[in-house]
C-alpha cells in the first residue's frame, strides 16, 4: 500500500514538471511570434567593365587594359586601384606601381581622389624618368576614366612629398593627361626638335606652348611672340648638329651645337648654347632666356 502511495507521488511530480515546461515554452514561443523577424541583409554585387592603364613592356608610355570587376561594399575607386596595383593581365604590359605598395585609403571630393599610399610606393620604385612618368600617370588616368574625377592627389603616408624621384613632385594634384597613352612623353631634345621646327614654319603659339611658365614667370604670348617676329621670322631652318645633356638640380641642361639658315641662304653656327628644361607635371618645358 505505501509503495503504491509512493508510486502515486511521483507520477504527480513528473506530470507537473511536464505541464510547467510545456506552459513556459508556449510563452515563449508566442513571445517570439510577436517580435519581429529581422534578416541581415546581403550586400549586393556589383560587376563593372573598367579601364585600367599599365605601362607598355619597357616601361615608356601607357597602355589601356580593360577588365570586368566585381565589388560589394568597396568602392569603385578602392577596387581599381587594387587591380592596378596587382598588375596587368595582359602578359605584353607591365606592373608601374611596387607590388608591396600598400592601399591605406582613397577618398574623392568635389572632383579631386585623395589616393594615400605606403612608403612602399617611394622606396621600392624601380626604373627611370619614364618609369616614373608612367607610374603617376597610370594612377592618375585610370582614375580619372571616371567621370566624377578630374584630378588625382597622391599623397604617401598622408603626406604631399616635394619629390617622388628624379623628376615629379607630389604636392599638387594631377590632371588627366592623354598625351602619354601609346606613346612616351617627350625628351629633352625631342621637345627641342619640336620647338625648332615651330619656329620654321612660324607656328608660334605651339613654341609658346613649349615654354615652362610658372605663375611667377611674366612672359605672355604677346611679348614671345613679337619678339619672334623681329629676331627670328628670317630663320627658316634649323639643324642640330650635336648637343650633350646634364641633369640639373631643377631638370636638364642641353648644350647645342646648331645652325640657323636664313632666307637670303646665308648660314649662322651657334656654338654650346645653352636650353635649360623642366619637368612640369611629367612633360619637359624649355625654360626661354631669350626675353
Amino acid at each position: 500500500m505505501r509503495r503504491n502511495v509512493w508510486l502515486l507521488l511521483l507520477l504527480i511530480l513528473i506530470f507537473t514538471i511536464l505541464m510547467t515546461r510545456c506552459v513556459t515554452q508556449q510563452y515563449y514561443d508566442d513571445r517570439v511570434g510577436e517580435a519581429p523577424l529581422e534578416i541581415a541583409p546581403y550586400p549586393e554585387r556589383i560587376v563593372e567593365l573598367v579601364n585600367i592603364y599599365f605601362a607598355n613592356g619597357g616601361n615608356e608610355y601607357l597602355k589601356r587594359e580593360q577588365r570586368a570587376i566585381e565589388r560589394t561594399k568597396e568602392s569603385k575607386e578602392e577596387v581599381i586601384l587594387r587591380e592596378l596595383i596587382d598588375g596587368p593581365k595582359d602578359q605584353l604590359l607591365s606592373k608601374t606601381i611596387p607590388p608591396q605598395t600598400r592601399l591605406f585609403s582613397v577618398s574623392t571630393v568635389n572632383g579631386t581622389s585623395y589616393v594615400n599610399l605606403s612608403k612602399e610606393f617611394i622606396t621600392n620604385f624601380i626604373g627611370g624618368d619614364r618609369a616614373e612618368v608612367t607610374t603617376v600617370y597610370s594612377i592618375v588616368n585610370t582614375l580619372t576614366e571616371l567621370e566624377h574625377i578630374k584630378q588625382v592627389q597622391i599623397l604617401v603616408e598622408g603626406e604631399r612629398i616635394e619629390h617622388y624621384q628624379n623628376n615629379l613632385s607630389l604636392k599638387e594634384p594631377y590632371p588627366r593627361n592623354e598625351g602619354v597613352i601609346n606613346k612616351p612623353f617627350p625628351t629633352p631634345s625631342e621637345t627641342l626638335e619640336t620647338y625648332f621646327t615651330h619656329l620654321e614654319n612660324m607656328e608660334y603659339r605651339r613654341a609658346y606652348d613649349l615654354i615652362y611658365r610658372p605663375l611667377d614667370y611674366d612672359l605672355d604670348y604677346a611679348i614671345f611672340y613679337h619678339y619672334m617676329r623681329r629676331n627670328k621670322i628670317e630663320i627658316v631652318d634649323y639643324t642640330i648638329k650635336g648637343y650633350s645633356i646634364i641633369r640639373t638640380k631643377e631638370g636638364w641642361l642641353m648644350v647645342v651645337d646648331y645652325e640657323e639658315k636664313y632666307k637670303d641662304g646665308s648660314v649662322v653656327e651657334k656654338k654650346k648654347a645653352e636650353f635649360e628644361f623642366k619637368n612640369e607635371l611629367g612633360e619637359w618645358q624649355m625654360i626661354f632666356k631669350e626675353i
